[in-house]
This record gives C-alpha cells, sequence and structure tokens, in this order.
C-alpha cells in the first residue's frame, strides 16, 4: 500500500488545532462543575468536578465536552429510585 502525503499545511493545522489543551475550570456539565484539574497519570486530561449533590467525581474532558458524564451518578440513583416506587408511595412488590 502507497504511503499517502499529507501536505505540510495540514499537518501544521492539525498541531495548532487538534489536541490543543482547553481549560474547563468553571465551566458547567450537566449537574457538573468543574474544579480543577486532576492529578491523574493519564494521557487525556481528567478534571475534579463538584456535583450539584455535594459529592467529588473526577471526569475524563472529553466524556465532559460529548455530555457523556453529566453527575457523579446521583441522578441514576434518582431515577432507579424513582422507577422502583408505586405512585410515590411505597417500595413496589410491598
Amino acid at each position: 500500500m502507497p504511503a499517502v502525503l499529507i501536505p505540510y499545511f495540514c499537518h501544521q493545522w492539525y498541531n495548532n488545532h487538534v489536541g490543543a489543551f482547553v481549560d474547563l475550570t468553571h465551566l458547567r456539565f450537566g449537574r457538573l462543575v468543574v474544579v480543577e484539574r486532576a492529578r491523574i497519570d493519564t494521557l487525556k486530561p481528567h478534571w475534579r468536578c463538584r456535583c450539584d449533590c455535594g459529592h467529588i467525581h473526577i471526569a475524563g474532558g472529553s466524556d465532559l465536552k460529548l455530555g457523556k458524564t453529566l453527575s457523579c451518578g446521583c441522578h441514576k440513583r434518582e431515577k432507579l429510585i424513582e422507577r422502583s416506587t408505586k405512585h410515590g408511595h411505597a417500595q413496589r412488590g410491598k
């Protein structure tokens, strides 16, 4: 398979735009507010976030930007409790 030659200006654009560090501090993503960058030994940046419920959650920057992480898990727990209650009173099966 022959090598594909990419013009220099494409490499220059790629180096200037793709993978550039973006500071997410103080931004809100769903229920999470980014507090600071987490010190984790990974290639991708992770962020320490405070959820509206008060918990601290560490999430990947790409997960926050893509909307994959919106809470510390409290929203999932709330939905589970809501699904398992009958008419807002008793637990199902009781």
